[in-house]
C-alpha cells in the first residue's frame, strides 16, 4: 500500500499545480474600453506629447530633477497608452481602426518614440529627448495622415498646455 500512496502524492504534485494554473487563467478579466480613442488622443497623447516637445524651447528646458521627473511621467504615459490604442475605444467607430493592418505598426512607432524619450530622460540628455520628440511628431503625423487628417490647426503654446508642469517655475504667467 505504500507504493499507492506515493503514486497518489506524485499525482497530486502534478494535478494540483495544473488545476491552479488553469483556473487562474480562466478568471482573467476582459478589457473593455471606457473612453473613445479621440479622448485618449487629446487627454493622454496630445497632453503628454506637448510636455516632451516643449523642451526644445530653451525657456522650457528641464532645469532640475523635478522637471526631469515630470517629463518621465509624460514619457511613461505615452509608452503605456500604445496598448490602449491597440484595443480601440468606446466609440462605435473606434472598433474599425485597430482592425486595420497598419494600426499596430503606427501605434508601435508612437510607443517606440516614447521609449526613446524615456531613455533620454533617464540619461538627462536634452538633445536625445528633442530627437525623440521629433520621432514622436513623425509618428503622430503618419497616423493622422491615414486616420485623422484634420490635425488641429491651433496648437497650444507652452504657456497654455500643459499648465501643471510650469506651475512654480515662474513660467506660468501669460504674457
Amino acid at each position: 500500500m505504500a507504493g499507492g500512496g506515493i503514486l497518489m502524492r506524485l499525482g497530486m504534485l502534478v494535478v494540483a499545480p495544473a488545476w491552479m494554473l488553469l483556473s487562474g487563467c480562466a478568471a482573467a478579466p476582459t478589457y473593455k474600453p471606457v473612453v473613445s480613442l479621440s479622448q485618449v488622443m487629446v487627454g493622454v497623447v496630445d497632453h503628454n506629447s506637448h510636455m516632451l516637445w516643449n523642451v526644445a524651447l530653451d525657456e522650457y528646458a528641464p532645469a532640475n530633477d523635478a522637471d526631469w521627473h515630470e517629463l518621465e511621467h509624460a514619457a511613461v504615459a505615452l509608452a503605456a497608452v500604445g496598448n490602449t490604442m491597440l484595443a480601440g475605444g468606446s466609440s462605435p467607430a473606434d472598433a474599425a481602426w485597430p482592425q486595420k493592418p497598419d494600426w499596430t505598426a503606427l501605434t508601435q512607432t508612437q510607443t517606440d518614440a516614447a521609449l526613446a524619450a524615456l531613455l533620454a530622460i533617464d540619461h538627462k540628455d536634452r538633445d536625445a529627448l528633442i530627437a525623440a520628440g521629433d520621432k514622436l511628431t513623425a509618428a503622430c503625423e503618419a497616423c493622422h495622415s491615414k486616420y485623422k487628417d484634420n490635425i488641429p490647426a491651433l496648437v497650444a503654446t507652452p504657456k497654455e498646455q500643459p499648465e501643471h508642469f510650469y506651475k512654480g517655475r515662474g513660467k506660468d504667467e501669460k504674457k
